[in-house]
């Protein structure tokens, strides 16, 4: 691997175009997305007149000291803020890696010795990166940022704008207090997620060299600034506060062109355009959230209500990027997909055919022939906000789900071949212990649904219901994540900048922390079953065998046959979720370890074709003759 002064460096002084803005995406975010926010705003800029090109910093870095190291910082541990640590030196003038590094990966900090070591025993070998190799390509971060700040300085743009997201502050401070240093002149931004609310003040508050913080949803107020800023009339304000975009089709279509050649030119060869994913929105806000905020979550910052681009805007500007760029791959941004799109957009994307491969996040209680439809529309992986399959953990949750309605949509991804990302979380104010027993009996019987990505303890984060209304979930003493004392600045406002919090709380998760403990080894196991070398996922499957109906079943369950023959009535019955009764039927089922009564509900395991799941689902409810 050459270093980036004998490669990236030769190049970048090319794909530096003279502007009105440069807009800097710095380390650390994920190398195969695009900054939407940065290249909307590009798009805007030029609506007003003016010129803006974005530069991937994060990509110049990962030429500089190699994707592996690169994706190595990007994947550590949250709780960490490695990140953040890597630019720390340069951002402020801390040590290499910020205060503590030693320590950066203990839960003792944030939970005591006591109760960290409850929680997770070999959190630190599991999670610990090689500080001495960090610590190498942290020592190769002063040349790196010289010649990107030679090279900005050297084009003479009167803007220099940055975005924060996840871990990329120090970065953009480092950038931009050094560009300011060398160019007086030249006028300095900050945006993005983490300039939000109380935590653009709070950056705000900090010497950093930057002239304006924008807070919130900048489209507008982005627009205005440059109109004044160029015709020589500077606003005033140093934190330039947005307000939510109601309009959604009145946004740009963004261009990531910029993007692009920037990946050929510096990782040419070590990733391919084909394998990255384009990010595009369709929403703001989340529909469920304004009627009934779930109590963990803080996405959505201060722009909850929800707002949704027109299906003929989505389908046009769908259009625009299959044409114009390399990847199939679309990575929807939107909190949840509007649910409208169901009658107006999915249709419609389906007669197209799967020409694109789309991700969305999704709520939970989906019925078969939706998830058919996003399949068909090329919908071809969900994130829905499954989190629990507990009703009792749920509620605590405000989720507006049933754990019946979890498992039903678990099941029917598997059936439609949907892929699925989910995560089952711990450690909830006021949770019990019974709800996490209750998911660890059911965890063997469904292994032939996707597994989670993670048994993920709760964070307490800003914006959430958590964090602004306490009180009223029983947490006390919210305090920021000991990491964040690490990686800024003495005096810095802490309880502002920061995005992740702990607190006290009581929680039957922590207290029957060996459950949880169970829980992650159970789901390690799953994971294996499908993940693993030469791996392949279990069945449990109502299908045609010799024409007749068997199920199918290589779960590997003590007294589980792996064929079993059917008639059609039972097939039929065996598909079909229904209030339990307790019927000789559904008895039987349960002792086969094909369904499991879940809130009331007899809940059926096995899987089949939709169209067969559909035809027998129906049989079972109406009648033959209605199913002909």
């Amino acid at each position: 691997m050459r270093p980036m002064r004998d490669t990236a460096a030769q190049t970048l002084e090319e794909v530096l175009r003279p502007a009105d803005v440069l807009l800097v995406v710095p380390p650390f975010s994920t190398l195969i997305y695009p900054s939407l926010g940065a290249h909307l705003l590009q798009a805007i800029g030029g609506r007003a007149g003016a010129r803006i090109q974005v530069l991937y910093a994060k990509v110049l870095l990962a030429a500089e000291i190699g994707r592996p190291g690169y994706e190595l910082i990007c994947d550590s541990s949250l709780a960490a803020l490695l990140g953040e640590r890597f630019f720390v030196r340069l951002a402020y003038g801390l040590p290499p890696l910020g205060h503590g590094a030693e320590e950066m990966f203990s839960l003792a900090r944030d939970y005591g010795e006591t109760r960290a070591a409850r929680i997770d025993l070999d959190y630190e070998e599991r999670r610990r990166v090689d500080l001495e190799e960090v610590r190498k390509l942290e020592a190769r971060t002063d040349a790196w940022l010289e010649q990107v700040v030679d090279a900005i300085v050297a084009k003479g743009y009167p803007i220099v704008g940055c975005t924060s997201m996840f871990q990329q502050t120090a970065a953009s401070v480092a950038i931009l207090s050094r560009v300011k240093r060398r160019s007086p002149a030249t006028v300095t931004l900050l945006g993005g997620a983490n300039c939000e609310g109380e935590m653009g003040e709070g950056l705000a508050g900090i010497e950093t060299g930057i002239d304006h913080i924008f807070s919130g949803e900048s489209e507008r107020t982005f627009e205005r600034f440059l109109k004044e800023t160029l015709a020589g009339s500077r606003p005033a304000e140093r934190v330039v506060r947005g307000a939510p975009l109601t309009d959604m089709d009145a946004l740009p279509t963004p261009s990531f062109t910029d993007y692009y050649e920037q990946l050929e030119a510096f990782l040419g060869g070590s990733l391919a355009a084909a394998d990255t994913w384009i990010t595009y929105e369709t929403s703001r806000g989340c529909w469920w959230g304004q009627k009934q905020h779930c109590t963990f979550c803080g996405l959505n910052g201060e722009g909850m209500g929800f707002r949704e681009k027109s299906a003929d805007r989505v389908l046009a500007e769908l259009d625009v990027l299959e044409r114009s760029y390399p990847s199939r791959n679309v990575m929807m941004s939107d909190n949840i997909m509007p649910f409208t799109f169901f009658k107006t957009l999915l249709p419609r994307l389906a007669e197209r055919g799967e020409s694109l491969n789309l991700f969305y996040e999704q709520k939970a209680n989906l019925s078969l022939d939706k998830v058919v439809m996003m399949k068909r529309a090329g919908i071809r992986t969900i994130q829905p906000g499954i989190e629990a399959l507990s009703t009792l953990l749920l509620k605590r949750m405000r989720k507006g789900v049933s754990a019946y309605q979890n498992l039903m949509l678990l099941r029917y991804a598997r059936a439609a071949g949907v892929e699925m990302t989910w995560n089952l979380l711990w450690g909830f104010p006021g949770d019990e212990a019974a709800a996490y027993e209750e998911t660890l009996a059911l965890l063997p019987l469904i292994h032939h649904f996707e597994p989670p990505s993670v048994v993920g303890q709760l964070s307490i984060d800003r914006f959430s219901p958590y964090f602004f209304e306490p009180a009223a979930h029983g947490v006390r003493n919210i305090r920021p994540l000991a990491a964040y004392g690490d990686v800024f600045p003495e005096g810095a406002a802490l309880d502002k900048v920061a995005y992740h919090f702990v607190a006290d709380f009581e929680s039957g998760g922590y207290d029957q922390i060996e459950t949880i403990h169970a829980l992650r080894r159970e789901v390690a196991r799953w994971r294996e079953e499908w993940y693993g070398e030469g791996a392949v996922p279990p069945e449990l499957r109502v299908g045609l065998y010799e024409g007749e109906y068997a199920l199918i079943d290589t779960r590997g369950l003590p007294g589980t046959p792996q064929v079993e023959l059917l008639d059609r009535d039972t097939a039929a019955l065996l598909l079909t979720g229904r209030q339990y009764l307790g019927t000789e039927t559904e008895l039987q089922a349960l002792e086969r370890k094909a369904a499991v009564v879940m809130d009331g509900w007899f809940l059926p395991l096995a899987v089949a074709e939709p169209g067969m799941l559909i035809e027998l689902e129906t049989e079972a409810r109406y009648g033959r003759s209605t199913a002909a």
